[in-house]
């Protein structure tokens, strides 16, 4: 399966660039038993607060995670899940009930734009509309008020320092975009700021259009030729820290061979030379170039990218003589009486490897393969040239395809 890993890593650079030298895979730790420590204690995603701004359940402040009523709770290091904000000594919505903590969720509105910038919404300018508080106070005392209404929730901001107040429908009627602020080009995920003239648009707290993920894919085939040492250096890299250093030469490959498809738990180095997966090694540890090859077309089209794999399924000979493998079953089907003038054959494909890398997502609308602005593409990176990509494999099972007769 190494020639799709080899051809997703060059499709991953057509749209990052040439600096992505490879993909590597999610860090995963076995389960330890009573949580005793080790390295899938360590493993895991970096985070930050997004949004900053929370909400009082009891009494409906509404402050910056930093206010002096707020407090941080995370009394079980085992349980990330449980960890949360509250406001102690909440007094409820009238002020007057018996003090006791109450939690702080986020507050509901965001402000997006189509490039994928994601920021907070200005709470306190809404309510000023633009203007500063009259009370003169540079932070003034916000609360979020919100009750069911025939035509959907309905929230009103008020400032307790001014008794200014302003509703959240005034934000998503029809001339709304002439009262939101321009984007200020945000990325929440990387602590910074780029230039951005898109108006900003309202969008709610885990709404389904806040993320689509921007993947690029390919299906993990069977080969019929053997793979070129350049296209093992993905699976190579791969291995954990020090795999590569044990061969110091050619003679040393096939105990390495044993012990790297034992690790890696594939079949991509059997029957291979063991010239070709020396010369592999060799680059995989950057101790030799590769050979450059100028193709005369880089086959990095969405429209054409999986011809190879259409040319396998589209053989019967081919896709037969590979079914049955461990991630691959594949069966010729009649094709029915009702379609047989315009499909000419019928193909089950019933399991199946498809190999995916994650490059970066969009916001409002999902990402058009064929004609979109690549710009669109939130960055993983502040540079957005990262070095390393993650690719995913993804088995499919039971699926079908056709080969459509045209006149």
């Amino acid at each position: 399966m190494s020639s799709s890993k080899s051809r997703l890593l060059e499709l991953v650079r057509s749209h990052l660039g040439s600096q992505v030298s490879e993909l590597r895979k999610p860090p995963w730790a076995p389960d330890e038993k009573r949580h005793a420590g080790g390295d899938a204690i360590d493993l895991g995603i970096p985070g930050r607060i997004f949004p900053q701004w929370l909400r009082c359940t009891g009494c409906g402040l509404l402050a910056k995670v930093s206010h002096e009523l707020f407090d941080y709770e995370n009394t079980n290091r085992y349980r990330p899940d449980q960890a949360r904000f509250v406001h102690k000594r909440c007094t409820g919505r009238r002020g007057k009930a018996r003090a006791s903590t109450q939690a702080a969720i986020p507050a509901r509105y965001l402000l997006a734009c189509v490039d994928g910038h994601l920021d907070e919404f200005p709470y306190v300018e809404w309510v000023h509309r633009g203007k500063p508080c009259s009370s003169g106070d540079a932070y003034p005392r916000m609360k979020m008020d919100e009750w069911k209404s025939n035509i959907g929730p309905d929230v009103r901001l008020t400032c307790q320092s001014c008794n200014v107040t302003r509703g959240m429908r005034e934000a998503t009627a029809r001339d709304a975009e002439e009262k939101l602020p321009y984007c200020r080009g945000r990325h929440p995920h990387l602590d910074a700021f780029y230039p951005c003239e898109h108006q900003g648009k309202l969008m709610m707290l885990g709404a389904a259009n806040q993320w689509f993920p921007s993947t690029l894919s390919l299906l993990a085939l069977p080969r019929e030729e053997s793979a070129t040492p350049e296209e093992l250096v993905p699976d190579l890299r791969a291995l954990p820290n020090g795999a590569l250093d044990g061969p110091q030469d050619v003679s040393a490959i096939g105990m390495f061979r044993m012990m790297a498809s034992n690790i890696a738990q594939t079949d991509v180095f059997d029957d291979l030379p063991d010239e070709v997966l020396w010369r592999a090694v060799q680059l995989a540890r950057g101790d030799s170039v590769p050979n450059v090859v100028t193709a005369p077309e880089k086959r990095t089209d969405p429209r054409t990218i999986l011809a190879p794999e259409w040319t396998v399924l589209t053989d019967e000979q081919k896709y037969m003589r590979h079914s049955g493998m461990a991630d691959f079953r594949a069966a010729r089907r009649d094709v029915p009486d009702l379609l047989s003038g315009v499909v000419a054959a019928t193909v089950a494909v019933e399991k199946l490897k498809k190999v995916n890398a994650f490059i970066g997502f969009t916001r409002i609308d999902a990402l058009d393969r064929m004609d979109d602005a690549a710009e669109r593409v939130a960055p993983l990176t502040r540079d957005g040239r990262p070095t390393w990509y993650l690719p995913r494999r993804t088995v499919v099972k039971a699926c079908s395809c056709g080969s459509m007769k045209l006149s």
